[in-house]
């Protein structure tokens, strides 16, 4: 059973992390929407969440997430999301203005919230269990898989579309854990994560999962697969070498 170790004060950290959370949601969503009268408040308020939170673990627990080194790894993580994004969303369509502006900022806040949240305090939650680095980054990824199931009610997608969009997860988050785990920085993730969710959004216009089952489709999809299951074999023959753990 896996134990925190005993000078950690975990359950006061996750106390002062809900709090914060439960204030800045509460604080940032009074301002924008009844002062500021913003009416998709949900984008700013991540952000401002994301940065409180983040804001603690590095004060408090001296969490490093924007070190400078290793920055290739991050740039190849943008690069193999651009491909693989590609690979699910191949017939991109051009947004109206109104609808491109939902394109851009609503996987702007998604990206930076759920790098946040899966990334940075999972795996310094599970950090604080096991320093199994293997355990970081497959455990918090499949937590970022699960999370995706809500996305069957909050965005009245089919069980199958969802099932394909936590596939989807499953192998970007895999990707975005190694990256964040070598670079220490998380900059590199959220754009990753954003790109992701916008290309996934400019293939039929919405925030829905819609992939086709057509045979360039089904082939797309095979390459997504063989291609994050490379990039995991990568992290567990060599890529494990270039991270230090915290």
């Amino acid at each position: 059973m896996l134990k925190p170790a005993k000078k950690d004060h975990l359950v006061v950290d996750l106390t002062y992390l809900l709090l914060i959370y439960i204030v800045l949601s509460l604080a940032s969503g009074f301002i924008l929407r009844v002062i500021l009268k913003i009416q998709d408040f949900y984008i700013p308020k991540e952000i401002i969440v994301s940065l409180g939170i983040l804001f603690f673990l590095s004060v408090k627990e001296k969490v490093e997430f924007l070190d400078q080194n290793n920055s290739k790894y991050g740039l190849y993580t943008i690069l193999i999301t651009f491909i693989l994004t590609i690979s699910l969303n191949f017939q991109p369509q051009i947004p109206g203005f109104k609808t491109l502006g939902t394109l851009l900022f609503r996987p702007l806040g998604t990206g930076i919230f759920e790098e946040t949240i899966f990334r940075v305090l999972m795996i310094w939650l599970i950090s604080r269990f096991s320093k199994n680095i293997y355990l970081q980054v497959y455990l918090s990824t499949i937590l970022f898989g699960i999370a995706h199931i809500l996305n069957m009610f909050s965005l009245q997608q089919s069980t199958i579309q969802t099932a394909i969009q936590i596939g989807y997860a499953l192998g970007l988050g895999s990707i975005f854990a190694i990256s964040y785990l070598i670079t220490r920085n998380i900059i590199f993730s959220m754009i990753s994560h954003s790109l992701a969710d916008f290309m996934a959004g400019l293939n039929g216009l919405s925030l829905r999962t819609n992939i086709n089952f057509d045979t360039i489709s089904v082939i797309l999809m095979i390459f997504f697969v063989i291609t994050s299951i490379y990039c995991n074999y990568w992290f567990l023959k060599k890529g494990h070498k270039l991270i230090v753990n915290i």
